[in-house]
This record gives C-alpha cells, structure tokens and sequence, in this order.
C-alpha cells in the first residue's frame, strides 16, 4: 500500500485594495486646526505625485512640463507659468494670504508679550 501526503490547502488572502476608501483616509483621533491642514497638503502632495506618475508612464512628461516654462516679454528671463483654475483668483488668492499674514502677526504678539 502506497501512503500519499497531501498539503493542507492554502488560506485565501484577501486582495489589497488599490486605493484607501475615502473613510480610511481620514484620521480616527481628533485634530487641531493646523494638524487638519497639514492633512489636506499631505493629500494633495500625494495627488500632485501622482498626477505626475501618470503623465510619466504616458511618456508625456517632458512636453507638459517643457509648457510650463515661458519667456518675460520684457526681460527675456526664463519664468514658470503656471495656469490656476476659475476657483483661485487673485481675489481669493489677495484674502488668503492678508489672512496668514494677520494670524501669523497675532500670535507673534502673543508670544511676544
């Protein structure tokens, strides 16, 4: 009689999901304002280097950034270029930073005193 040994199947692994779902994302413990902050520049560095990686592997990198890059009409000076969307005009771009600049004034004062 001939003894046959089988191995044990193997356990299921469960697929590792592409990309977090919106829910994971978001910190479980509670946050200041400018750990908050510092959260959404965190996100959106990691979808500018993707956006990046994208344009890469499309092997069109080179030309989206080559547009970026113009010439002053008055200097001849290299400059870059950079086209904002409807949403950040200089209007709100003016509020913002005057805004920065109040907070960041105040709570030198405060340290100061």
């Amino acid at each position: 009689m001939k003894e046959i040994f089988v191995d044990p199947p193997a356990r299921p692994v469960a697929p590792v999901p592409a990309k977090p779902a919106a829910a994971e994302t978001k910190p479980s413990v509670t946050t200041n304002g400018i750990e908050k902050a510092m959260i959404g520049l965190f996100e959106a560095g990691a979808k500018f280097v993707e956006s990046i990686a994208t344009e890469a592997s499309n092997g069109s990198l080179e030309q989206m950034l080559s547009g970026l890059f113009k010439r002053d009409t008055v200097t001849q000076s290299p400059m870059l270029s950079i086209p904002l969307p409807e949403s950040l005009n200089q209007e709100r771009l003016v509020k913002t930073i005057s805004g920065l600049v109040s907070n960041l004034g105040r709570a030198a004062s405060a340290a100061g005193k």
